[in-house]
């Protein structure tokens, strides 16, 4: 708690809009955009290898966050006050870092993937201003983010080493699968248990659900669209743009749209995460790629 005394005793409000706007684009919804992006318009085996490292980093930490239930800075020490304005985003507990495990998976699977200096370097310094933020803004402690840092970062290394040499392997997409859905049950056991048992309450278990149900919606639609869609990068760039915020649009109506429904119903959160991430990974790519297609055609 040291050191996020001292960073609290240089907070100006300049320097606390920017980092608010930094520690943003480490979120799970803007990781989950940004790896939309790639997988739709840029490099779909890059994406996959981003949304293991994600997923299976992301579960992990939230499993440790369930069991260890460490409570948030300004808990930890009422007489610590974080930023105002980053407290609503801070649900959950505090350790370890799922800001810092997702920002990880996304700027080191891109660091890994990608050999120039310029956007090796970017990567890191986006990644250092994430982490950074989270203890600036009075979210985390340092022991928070760099737990979360070292689960991911040997995640991702180990991930990205397998995926490099076998993720063009179809046969091997079922295991890839089943693997992962076995760890997002298993959070889902987990974190049904504990609410069940009253141990944890809904507010610090909703994370675990959310996160568990898009990556099984991510398990469903991955081997699918590698077997039945198999769809490009390639296309005009105007068809790019459209790809990217039709199908962001629509997850982000999905996830609107249900949770105005009902928000506190732990089967419909499940069912809303598993649709959105079926829909970025299956539907949406099966919807473009016929429309495509349709385009394409020449008229008779």
């Amino acid at each position: 708690m040291s050191f996020l005394w001292f960073l609290s005793e240089m907070r100006v409000p300049v320097l606390t809009y920017f980092l608010m706007g930094i520690s943003y684009i480490g979120t799970p919804f803007a990781v989950v955009g940004i790896i939309a992006l790639f997988y739709w318009n840029i490099n779909k085996k890059l994406a996959y290898g981003m949304s293991f490292s994600f997923f299976v980093s992301c579960l992990l930490c939230q499993g440790i966050k369930i069991i260890a239930r460490v409570p948030r800075p300004w808990l930890l020490d009422p007489t610590f006050s974080a930023v105002d304005i980053a407290i609503p985003s801070a649900g959950g507990y505090s350790f370890p870092s799922i800001h810092t495990a997702g920002s990880t998976a996304l700027y080191i699977s891109m660091f890994l993937f990608y050999k120039k200096k310029g956007v090796r370097s970017f990567c890191l310094g986006l990644l250092s201003l994430i982490i950074f933020s989270r203890m600036y803004l009075g979210c985390h402690t340092p022991l928070d983010v760099t737990v979360a840092f070292i689960i991911t970062l040997i995640t991702t290394l180990v991930i990205t080493f397998f995926w490099n040499r076998y993720g063009d392997q179809k046969k091997d997409d079922v295991i890839v699968a089943f693997f992962l859905g076995a760890l997002a049950v298993a959070l889902l056991v987990l974190d049904g248990s504990l609410f069940g048992n009253g141990t944890v309450d809904f507010s610090n278990a909703k994370d675990g659900f959310e996160t568990a149900g898009l990556a099984l919606g991510f398990v469903f639609g991955f081997p699918l669209e590698r077997r039945s869609v198999n769809f490009v990068n390639e296309a005009p760039g105007a068809k790019k743009a459209l790809r990217f915020i039709i199908g962001l649009a629509v997850a982000l109506i999905i996830e609107l749209g249900f949770k105005l429904l009902n928000d506190t119903n732990v089967f419909l959160i499940i069912f809303r995460y598993a649709l959105n991430g079926f829909w970025i990974t299956y539907l949406w790519p099966k919807i473009f790629t016929r429309y495509e297609n349709v385009q394409k055609k020449p008229a008779v």
